[in-house]
């Protein structure tokens, strides 16, 4: 009875003090939001955010899906013009004229909105209790995925060792004029899966003891991954692992402690040393090259490099009037129904491949457009703006698009914030969706729809569901043998 008394003063202390640390932290961003004369619109899109934020910090355990798009959400659109309204800083950072940047404002505000009131609505109207039956042997599926982990990992970092050396040979840049790597389509598929057949293995609640060494081969491979150029398969893949850890921590059913207070002050410590060694190859990569990118002097400089993505919200209104009449929003999908192995034998329709003026005119694909639009000469040779999903959606809908695109992704993060409730076909779900929900701000409107339909995931599927039907049919024979074998008495009295 005490104990229980004490842990409610504890709660009851730590709200109190929350609270209070956190309306401190509103008042002073008000001051200096007053003080350095911030356009209005951006400072209520600055506070939709920080309010977000402190909420769902408010429960971290629970809310560290949100909590790291967050995170990613003021790294790629936020960032840039943070350190412009309330630092002045100027040093690259794309500007464009009051109209325009007020478009971006709003359109960050109206996407913040929409986030919000699908996270936070969403459990109050529209939750509901789903049943699934279980059908699926979680112990085979580990064997399964974890065999198919090994067996395509070797190939899988023999791929990147040769993707390493292209881009030390030719630059970075290679990797994007053409297909830097060719090897045979279904060999590819296989091998390519490597990353789903890990993440299956995860969503099958390995204990710790033994998901050490699958994690340590993982964790060297998105290591390798930086030498190639490619910062996002790195920073994407840790954070996935960092929240799937926060996820088993705080599953009350285990005993086990995938990462406590200590590791997390640890790895917030080490994240501007991170920060700045991820910009530092970010401006080598380019060295080999036609271009060249100076590094980073400041922290200030980190955030406005990482915050380009919202100037492709500006650029998309900018030269709306030159932009190809297409659909764009859900351009991946439209481009995987159009260009794929079965279209190219049956219509003999040629797949769109690389930065070329074919694909930035006639496809679907928005990153492609704006880029050859904005940088025709170094798109051409393999740069490219990016996109984002709000630049997207306002292009094929207006402002209504970016909120209900905002409020999908609000329910979806929402979903997947109960990761051990789950079974187990909706925990392979939700960690294959955190992957691609982190990126979202500077990633495809679809790219949550277009992650399942990837050949690596729909292939990836069939493998583990033919390797486990054979375990289980090789343990059901088994057991047959075992009922069906006479006894050594049995067998002496016959």
């Amino acid at each position: 009875m005490i104990s229980i008394y004490k842990q409610n003063k504890n709660i009851i202390y730590y709200s109190n003090r929350y609270i209070v640390t956190s309306i401190m932290f509103l008042i002073i961003f008000m001051i200096m939001s007053m003080i350095k004369n911030v356009n209005d619109i951006f400072f209520i899109t600055l506070l939709v955010f920080n309010l977000l934020l402190i909420i769902s910090i408010g429960n971290f355990k629970k809310n560290i899906p949100i909590i790291m798009f967050l995170l990613c959400y003021f790294m790629f659109l936020l960032g840039s013009y943070f350190v412009y309204e309330y630092f002045d800083y100027t040093k690259g950072v794309v500007l464009f004229n009051t109209e325009i940047l007020n478009h971006i404002y709003l359109s960050l505000l109206i996407s913040l909105i929409g986030i919000l009131i699908g996270y936070f609505l969403i459990n109050i109207r529209f939750k509901r209790n789903y049943k699934f039956k279980k059908d699926v042997d979680d112990g085979l599926v580990k064997k399964s995925s974890l065999l198919l982990f090994y067996l395509s990992y070797v190939p899988f970092i023999f791929i990147e060792l040769l993707r390493i050396l292209t881009v030390k040979q030719h630059g970075y840049t290679e990797l994007y004029i053409d297909e830097a790597i060719n090897i045979p389509y279904f060999i590819g598929i296989f091998v390519y899966g490597c990353t789903f057949y890990f993440y299956v293995y995860l969503s099958t609640l390995p204990k710790k003891e033994e998901a050490k060494f699958p994690l340590f081969l993982f964790i060297i491979y998105c290591t390798l991954s930086l030498f190639t150029g490619n910062r996002s398969v790195f920073v994407v893949n840790l954070s996935v692992l960092f929240i799937y850890s926060i996820f088993r921590s705080k599953n009350i059913n285990s005993n086990e402690n995938w990462i406590n207070r200590n590791h997390i002050l640890i790895i917030i410590f080490l994240i501007p040393i991170l920060l700045f060694a991820l910009d530092y190859l970010g401006s080598v990569r380019f060295n080999n090259t036609i271009f060249d990118q100076n590094k980073s002097s400041s922290i200030l400089d980190i955030f406005v490099k990482q915050g380009v993505s919202s100037s492709v919200i500006g650029f998309e209104k900018l030269y709306d009037y030159r932009i190809p009449n297409q659909i764009y929003s859900f351009g991946t999908i439209i481009e995987k129904v159009k260009y794929n192995p079965i279209s190219n034998i049956i219509f003999g329709v040629r797949s769109l491949r690389g930065n070329s003026v074919d694909r930035a005119l006639m496809g679907n694909s928005f990153a492609h457009a704006i880029s050859y639009i904005v940088l025709p000469f170094g798109y051409l040779h393999g740069r490219g703006l990016g996109t984002c999903y709000i630049a997207e959606a306002y292009h094929d809908f207006g402002y209504i698009g970016i909120f209900m695109f905002s409020l999908f992704y609000g329910v979806i993060l929402k979903r997947c914030s109960d990761f051990t409730s789950k079974n187990f076909l909706k925990r392979v779900i939700i960690i294959i969706a955190l992957g691609t929900l982190l990126m979202i701000p500077r990633s495809n409107a679809d790219s949550i729809i277009s992650a399942f339909l990837k050949n690596e995931f729909i292939f990836g599927i069939i493998f583990i569901k033919i390797i486990t039907n054979l375990f289980a049919k090789y343990s059901n024979n088994k057991i047959c043998l075992l009922y069906t074998s006479p006894s050594p008495r049995d067998a002496t009295l016959s």
